[in-house]
């Protein structure tokens, strides 16, 4: 009776041992399906060991380059350029030459005034000189200062009167080229002698004339 009860033990014993086993197994898939599945939405990462270094990045984006200080090149004399001595962002220092022009026009430009100037004092050093009555004058109540007359006589034969702010002809070496006349915005400046008045009496002249026959 006592050996029936001992086999009915171990029999007992051998159930519960392999119940726990399966329960055991049971939870080892279940686990290893959690991981699998896990492992199936994880992200893929990438290790590397740490180490010291600069961190580069490249920026893209747009603008406007500006700079901090402009200055306009404007030449004393009027003329035309024969040579730029700097470069694009070359550093320059005051008094620093960036342009040269053009021999020719300077030496011109000179001589030109030479002449007028040989001129003025050779005709100063006479006691009375005659000049031409077809020369320009300016009238100072019509001048408005403007000084373009000044800039267009190839003679230098007007000066401008800073007092009075109206440019004034000089006679003695004025040559009534009529350059002024022509060009001044004002009507200030014309030729003597040649007033519009003066030009249509002409013209009407030559037109009698030639209806009357007698203009060849």
């Amino acid at each position: 009776m006592r050996k029936l009860g001992w086999i009915i033990g171990l029999i007992v014993a051998v159930a519960l041992g392999l119940l726990v086993l399966r329960s055991m197994g049971k939870r080892a898939a279940e686990r290893k399906a959690e991981a699998e599945a896990a492992l199936a939405h994880a992200m893929p990462v990438q290790t590397a060991r740490v180490e010291l270094g600069d961190i580069e990045a490249t920026i893209e984006t747009s603008g406007t380059i500006a700079v901090r200080e402009e200055a306009d090149i404007v030449a004393k004399i009027p003329g035309r350029v024969a040579s730029v001595l700097l470069d694009e962002g070359d550093a320059v220092r005051a008094g620093q030459v960036v342009v040269r022009l053009e021999q020719d026009d300077v030496l011109a430009q000179v001589a030109q005034a030479k002449a007028a100037a040989s001129e003025a004092l050779a005709l100063s050093s006479y006691g009375r000189v005659t000049v031409s009555p077809m020369i320009s004058e300016i009238d100072p109540y019509i001048c408005v200062g403007c000084q373009v007359c000044r800039e267009l006589c190839p003679y230098s034969a007007i000066e401008f009167d800073e007092r009075r702010g109206v440019s004034v002809v000089n006679e003695a070496v004025c040559k009534g080229c009529g350059s002024c006349a022509a060009y001044c915005p004002s009507g200030a400046a014309k030729v003597k002698h040649f007033s519009d008045k003066q030009l249509f009496a002409e013209i009407d002249g030559l037109l009698d004339g030639i209806r009357f026959g007698d203009v060849a």
